[in-house]
């Protein structure tokens, strides 16, 4: 049986799992940094629990990356864009609870489960099981992470009347990133 036909070659599938891990890295700095500033006790352990889930994505997305005389892991991960980097940072910047959430799971969250989903599909089963393997639990950890942050939104929402803010800030902060060309660049 033939293999299955990939999506990218090996310095595009390297390059998009670098900048992929580089979102990982500033997810577990952004969320982890948010944790003493946040007045929501369970809001708080959400964010450090989930914090340290990023920091062990990019370890295992790191261990996929190649490591030859052409591909250094370290240079490899690096911001999808500038654009992204900066999207980044004006959400580790945001002020608010409600806010914070919207960024981190209604919007980043999702994008990032289409781009690990895009990512898999283009991985050759035969010869990509291990990066595959990484893939796939990432995938299930970012949907139960945004699964849980959206029961953190709305339960915020229900509290603060905030229907029209998570709107609001949904449709800014997807703005920020479809101008950046989305998470991977």
């Amino acid at each position: 049986m033939p293999a299955a036909p990939v999506g990218f070659t090996l310095d595009e599938g390297a390059m998009r799992l670098g900048g992929l891990r580089w979102v990982e890295m500033r997810r577990f700095e952004i969320l982890g940094a948010w944790v003493p500033s946040v007045p929501e006790p369970e809001v708080k352990l959400l964010l450090a629990r989930h914090s340290i889930h990023h920091g062990w994505h990019a370890e295992l997305l790191g261990d996929c990356l190649p490591a030859t005389k052409d591909h250094d892991p370290q240079r490899l991960t690096v911001a999808p864009s500038a654009a992204l980097a900066g999207v980044l940072d004006t959400m580790a910047a945001e002020p608010r609870t409600l806010d914070r959430l919207v960024a981190a799971y209604q919007v980043l969250g999702s994008e990032l489960i289409a781009a690990y989903d895009r990512h898999l599909d283009a991985t050759n089963p035969a010869s990509d099981a291990a990066v595959r393997r990484v893939l796939r639990l990432v995938l299930r950890e970012q949907v139960d992470h945004v699964t849980e942050g959206l029961a953190a939104i709305e339960a915020l929402a229900a509290l603060d009347g905030g229907a029209d803010e998570v709107a609001a800030a949904r449709e800014r902060f997807a703005g920020l990133v479809a101008s950046a060309g989305g998470v991977t660049g």
